[in-house]
């Protein structure tokens, strides 16, 4: 049983991160909505960063896996998709509650490890997209926004000076 838990686990994390690469729906070209996903998945590493420090000093005695790391990297990566196309809220929402619940059922966290990821997650994910929106509003190519369209440049000719 608790290997089916999680291969269900791993399944729904694998989805998540498909859904936020590929935008499915989206009415921009696939490659468009790939590489726009990209500063996502940065901001997710910076959660799993800070989870992996939560757990190499023990932030919580007893608790050596808090927080987790699964809900920190998908609701940190999720939220990105979400501020994009909101049409996927309540798809995330059901996503991370349903991975949330099978990480315990799985015996991989408790219930407030997952919280914790959870909190994490959101934290992360709102602040590093809030920066990465910013930046995108003055279309920056780092953040991947598209390049702005180059000014035309006209020549006005010189008046005609045959008499």
């Amino acid at each position: 049983m608790k290997t089916l838990l999680s291969v269900v686990v791993e399944v729904i994390l694998a989805l998540i991160v498909l859904i936020v690469f590929l935008d499915p729906g989206g009415s921009d070209p696939i490659r468009t909505r790939m590489r726009r996903s990209l500063p996502d998945f940065g901001v997710s590493i910076v959660a799993v960063v800070l989870t992996v420090a939560g757990k190499s000093i023990e932030v919580w005695p007893g608790h050596p896996e808090f927080p987790s790391g699964h809900m920190a990297f998908t609701v940190s990566l999720g939220l990105g998709l979400v501020a994009r196309s909101p049409r996927w809220r309540a798809w995330m929402l059901c996503l991370w509650a349903s991975l949330g619940l099978f990480l315990v059922l799985a015996g991989y966290h408790s219930v407030l490890e997952v919280l914790g990821g959870t909190a994490l997650g959101g934290v992360v994910g709102v602040g590093g997209h809030e920066i990465l929106a910013k930046l995108r509003s003055r279309q920056s190519p780092l953040v991947g926004a598209e390049e702005p369209p180059r000014p035309r440049v006209t020549r006005t000719l010189p008046p005609d000076t045959a008499e």
